[in-house]
């Protein structure tokens, strides 16, 4: 089975301001209209480390951010419950579960963690560059397992909460719930590669932040996404 363990989380305090000014989607679902936004929504929102100027501007952003208070880093490790309700584009509204956890780099030939697309070598670079600057993983990766979670939820507000997220630690996880099946990459695959790359320049490897949802959550829903292409009368 793949290596998942509870991790240290590293959140905003309460000193960085609201949290949905400090939130940002994927950094590649982003686009330049809307980073622009985000960087000038708060000067602590998440698309200063995962969309920087540059990786040195992030590596001075993220530190400055723990010297300041603006981030804290949680005493204990513990994994994180994710109920997430959100609307799709067929206008049908959902609520999807996971448990985000830590989960080992390894390559892709050892069968723990499995990917369903191609990488581009300019994209892995760069995701590398990032990561060997800041030492940090931003966002969490989005993986699937066939095995059920079973995961409760627990009978007390979510420890975070934010644009239809809510987030509840764990402070007591079993990874054995997540089963002896591989794990399958949904999204992130150049941040994954590119944590495996930089495992392999590390002593003790590297691990990622990931997201995990089964396969028979109800909440889990796929949508095409349709490409356009112009200038050719041909096809």
């Amino acid at each position: 089975m793949a290596d998942v363990q509870p991790f240290r989380a590293v959140r905003y305090s309460g000193a960085a301001g609201r949290l949905a000014d400090l939130v940002a989607p994927p950094y590649d679902t982003v686009s330049d209209e809307e980073r622009a936004r985000l960087y000038t929504r708060s000067p602590h929102n998440v698309v200063h480390v995962t969309l920087p100027e540059s990786v040195e501007d992030a590596r001075r952003t993220y530190r400055k951010w723990l010297a300041d208070g603006i981030l804290e880093r949680e005493d204990e490790p513990a994994a994180w419950l994710a109920v997430e309700r959100f609307v799709g584009p067929d206008e049908v509204p959902r609520e999807r579960r996971g448990v985000i956890v830590s989960l080992a780099a390894e390559p892709y030939e050892s069968g723990k963690v499995l990917p369903h697309e191609r990488t581009h070598p300019g994209i892995r670079q760069e995701r590398l560059e990032l990561l060997r600057a800041t030492g940090v993983q931003p966002e969490p990766i989005f993986v699937l397992t066939e095995s059920p979670l079973g995961i409760p939820t627990p009978a007390r507000p979510a420890d975070v909460e934010v644009d239809g997220s809510q987030l509840w630690r764990l402070e007591h996880f079993d990874a054995e719930s997540l089963g002896e099946t591989p794990l399958l990459v949904a999204d992130g695959h150049h941040r994954y590669e590119s944590a495996v790359e930089l495992g392999s320049e590390l002593p003790g490897g590297a691990r990622i932040m990931a997201l995990v949802v089964s396969t028979s959550d109800p909440g889990l829903h796929a949508f095409p996404t349709h490409r356009v292409f112009s200038n050719r009368p041909d096809l």
